[in-house]
């Protein structure tokens, strides 16, 4: 790569984004667009509270087990039974990562053996996160229609909003006058919340199993564990500040640890009752993506609104747009994975030229070859990395922002070339999918890796003084999208010999 100094002050109506002067958000459809708590405490620990508790799981290997394996066996069509046999097999219904430290079976059995919410049939429920854990590539984040009953209630609750079941006990900044054109969402933008469900199934099945419970019990939330390092990392004593800014409930639960109430609006329950409906063999959510995903982006910013899948500004929310910002999606993925850091690949500028408006691609901060060993060097040691991809037209303007899971890298034993293995919730595809690092590297504006192993590329990038810009050597390897060309002096390159 070229590397040059950074040029986007010099070119009329540019700004740079180093800080985002535009803030990016995520998503498929973004157009880039009273508890008591002891602080001090918070500065002196680095356990991670998130650790699940001692199994209590008293079913693992006894009768009991197997009567709790036969009551939900029965309740499934033949499909599910096949699916729940191979959860069975691979050992997938003892696992007991659970925080509660109870197994999935154990959970999966509460979805038809404990109250729900009203509207929600258990044996559905137990269907659809059966199928989801046999197989969690078919988690998908398009968003059905809703019936004219459904309409009208969101409606009505919009219009009214004391007659809204949560009125007074849901901290939400959602709840904008809609009509009944603005709930039918054609294009979701609920991919960050869909890669985490995705990593859940797969890694932590019984955690997922009990925030389904949990969330379509009659408390309409689950909880979820955490630090106070967690919430803010450089400085843990402004943990409460955040989550009291955030409007999120929780209480303090151990001495450095926090357990969070991840709710979810009405109209995100309204929603996912309708998807039970859903009908089979369409790409469009079950109602446990449904839920979950809501529940998600609401605990990402609580200005989201599943009724439209839009959210605000946390200070004016009506400003709307589509997806979570960075800052909302590392903090999303550090509550459930663990404490997270992001690393920006692409340098990005905004152009407020009238008819041009938008972010431009102007290169990169990091080579191909350093991006791809980034990523690669953590599914090596089998953890999964999220990734926002970049599509940009021929002006070098985005088009279009998505998230999606990289799962593997390998090399293709015919070609020899660097493959990976990812799971997109927006391809109507039920399969995991595979593309070239050759197409997919140039693509990827930033990944969220464990904050330890990415701190040093942080600083790393922070030390730079210019962009690295794709030359004739990147394009004998890689796909590069169309960037703006530079203007600047180029400098000496740091990252090449010769």
């Amino acid at each position: 790569m070229t590397y040059f100094l950074h040029f986007g002050n010099a070119l009329p109506n540019y700004s740079r984004l180093m800080p985002p002067a535009r803030q990016i958000t995520l998503g498929r459809a973004s157009q880039w667009p009273a508890t008591r708590i002891n602080p001090a405490s918070s500065s002196v620990s680095t356990r991670k509270a998130s650790k699940a508790a001692p199994s209590t799981d008293r079913f693992e290997k006894s009768t009991e087990s197997t009567r709790l394996y036969a009551a939900i066996h029965k309740l499934l069509p033949p499909a599910g039974q096949k699916q729940l046999e191979q959860l069975l097999e691979k050992g997938i219904l003892h696992q007991s990562k659970a925080e509660d430290g109870h197994s999935t079976l154990y959970h999966l059995h509460a979805l038809v053996n404990k109250p729900r919410q009203k509207g929600y049939q258990g044996a559905e429920l137990l269907r659809e996160i059966v199928e989801i854990l046999a197989q969690p590539s078919v988690i998908t984040q398009t968003i059905g229609p809703l019936s004219d009953d459904a309409i009208r209630k969101i409606l009505a609750y919009r219009q009214h909003p004391e007659t809204d079941p949560q009125h007074g006990t849901l901290k939400t900044r959602s709840l904008r006058p809609v009509t009944a054109q603005d709930l039918d969402v054609e294009v979701s933008a609920s991919c960050v919340a869909a890669c985490l469900m995705y990593c859940l199934a797969v890694k932590e099945p019984a955690e997922l199993a009990r925030h389904i419970a949990e969330l379509t019990s009659p408390t309409n939330s689950f909880s979820k564990k955490t630090s106070f390092k967690q919430i803010s990392p450089d400085a843990p004593e402004k943990a409460v500040e955040i989550l009291k800014a955030k409007g999120i409930p929780f209480r303090q639960s151990g001495k450095n640890e926090l357990t969070l109430q991840v709710q979810v609006p009405t109209a995100g329950v309204i929603r996912a009752i309708e998807d039970q409906h859903a009908e089979r063999g369409t790409y469009h959510r079950n109602a446990v993506e449904s839920i979950y995903q809501s529940a998600l982006m609401h605990l990402a910013t609580n200005t989201y609104d599943p009724a439209t899948d839009f959210r605000g500004e946390m200070h004016n929310p009506n400003n709307i747009s589509k997806g979570l910002s960075a800052d909302e999606k590392t903090f999303l993925e550090t509550i459930l994975r663990g404490e997270v850091k992001t690393i920006t690949y692409q340098s990005i500028v905004y152009n407020e030229t009238p008819g041009k408006e938008g972010n431009y691609l102007q290169g990169y901060h990091r080579t191909f070859e350093e991006t791809q060993a980034d990523v690669k060097a953590e599914l090596d040691k089998g953890n999964f990395v999220i990734v926002g991809l970049l599509d940009t037209d021929n002006k070098a303007k985005i088009d279009v922002g998505h998230e999606v899971t990289l799962t593997k890298a390998f090399h293709d034993p015919a070609t020899g070339k660097l493959k990976f293995l990812l799971a997109d919730s927006h391809n109507d595809i039920p399969n995991l999918v595979t593309e070239d690092a050759s197409e997919l590297i140039p693509r990827i504006h930033h990944a969220t890796l464990p904050a330890k192993h990415a701190r040093p590329i942080v600083e790393k990038i922070a030390r730079l003084s210019g962009i690295l810009v794709p030359d004739e050597h990147d394009e004998k390897k890689y796909t590069i999208p169309t960037i703006l060309k530079p203007t600047k002096t180029e400098l000496p390159n740091p990252f090449r010999k010769g």
